[in-house]
């Protein structure tokens, strides 16, 4: 019997959070568009909404590159993750960062691609956010039919991208929340990091998901900061597993001992994913088939 399924499949792409280390997303994506995979959905979370929204602003790979080490290098000089005591003894918000400054960086991005609305899109597109408030996970997407089958999920199909995007990157303490309406918004990765679920409940008949989970171990961490650091990829990492499951394929670049926070190792980073590729592209390309994504 044939399946027709196959001549009529919807294929939903699911990015996990991970700051700098979702630039490793990059590479796999351009192996994905040369296998000819044509995404009906994109969803992402934290820096991964941001590759996301570029993807459903119609970027191809090479433009998605181009994009992101523009991100960067504005990032680094606009100096938006430097972290002064003296504005810390003067901050009156929830937020060491300068979250203004990030989302006027987002604005930049994405008017260069013409639009600036969620509604406006013409690809479908998920942004996960969490309201400090009440926990309760915000999906903010593009389809105004979207319909979630969980319960405790607030649905919003409208507002301003780079305010979206900032909300789902706001990693609590570090940048502020977000106020839309009457929610305190802060990165989405405390509860879904990766999110497959909704572009499930969209009505994707397979997905495929990116995270960048690390097998590494340390027998220390000396300070504050990895500890921190530590701390915060546990909290992703735990709502990564439960979501990869959801998707029909998973493809996990692990990233050794880079951490989310160093911006400026893009070209380390595109590096590894693209050597993982060299390493994993027959094995992956075989998975992708026996899944009937190819």
């Amino acid at each position: 019997m044939i399946n027709f399924e196959i001549f009529n499949k919807k294929i939903g792409l699911s990015l996990s959070g991970g700051g700098i280390k979702s630039y490793a997303q990059q590479p796999i994506i351009e192996y994905l568009y040369a296998q000819k995979i044509k995404f009906s959905y994109f969803a992402g979370t934290s820096m991964g909404s941001v590759i996301a929204t570029l993807l459903a602003l119609g970027l191809n790979a090479e433009e998605l590159k181009t994009s992101l080490i523009r991100l960067e290098k504005n990032f680094l000089d606009r100096k938006i993750i430097t972290l002064k005591i003296t504005s810390i003894a003067r901050n009156n918000h929830n937020g060491f960062l300068d979250g203004e400054k990030l989302e006027k960086l987002l604005e930049e991005e994405f008017s260069l691609h013409g639009i600036t609305r969620i509604e406006n899109l013409k690809s479908s597109l998920f942004v996960v956010a969490v309201d400090i408030l009440t926990s309760q996970l915000v999906i903010f997407t593009s389809c105004k039919t979207f319909k979630t089958k969980n319960p405790n999920v607030k649905v919003i199909t409208s507002g301003k991208l780079s305010q979206i995007v900032r909300a789902s990157c706001s990693i609590p303490v570090l940048f502020p929340s977000v106020d839309i309406d009457d929610m305190k918004l802060v990165d989405g990765g405390l509860l879904m990091a990766m999110p497959v679920s909704p572009i499930i409940d969209a009505g994707a008949k397979k997905v495929v998901s990116i995270s960048m989970l690390s097998d590494q171990s340390k027998t220390s961490y000396d300070s504050v900061m990895e500890v921190g650091l530590r701390s915060l990829d546990m909290i992703l990492d735990a709502s990564i597993y439960i979501e990869k499951g959801k998707s029909n394929v998973n493809i996990n670049i692990p990233l050794g001992d880079i951490t989310i926070v160093e911006v400026g190792k893009s070209e380390i980073v595109f590096e590894k994913s693209k050597q993982w590729l060299i390493e994993n592209s027959e094995s992956l390309n075989k998975l992708l088939k026996e899944k009937e994504i190819l």
